[in-house]
């Protein structure tokens, strides 16, 4: 694996560094951002020198504008049952019309990336 340092450095981040690095959708979950960024890094074929740099590559942030995290994850509302019985009547969830899944989308900050 050739970001073996980089996927390491990535598990052992503190879940605030993570979550202040995005803005957005209260929904999204700091872990499913974690994981499908661990995902995405252990999958690339370049190399990385820090985790900095593999975010600002997956997010597409720059210094100049941020990028974007969009994940499709299990429904925040129903968690994945499809239905909802909070007015006392099963009925299909409202969030996500009983798919199971939705898109929650974030804005990424850019990362300064290390000195060598």
């Amino acid at each position: 694996m050739r970001n073996d340092a980089v996927v390491h450095a990535i598990r052992h981040l503190p879940h605030q560094l993570i979550a202040g690095a995005l803005r957005g959708d209260p929904h999204l979950d700091v872990s499913d951002v974690r994981q499908e960024f661990l995902s995405w890094t252990a999958g690339q074929r370049d190399n990385y020198d820090s985790w900095q740099a593999a975010w600002n590559a997956w997010t597409g942030a720059s210094q100049s504008r941020p990028g974007q995290v969009r994940l499709h994850v299990l429904c925040p509302t129903c968690r994945g049952r499809m239905f909802d019985i909070r007015t006392g009547t099963a009925r299909p969830c409202p969030t996500c019309m009983a798919r199971k899944r939705v898109w929650l989308n974030a804005t990424a900050l850019w990362q300064p990336i290390p000195e060598p």
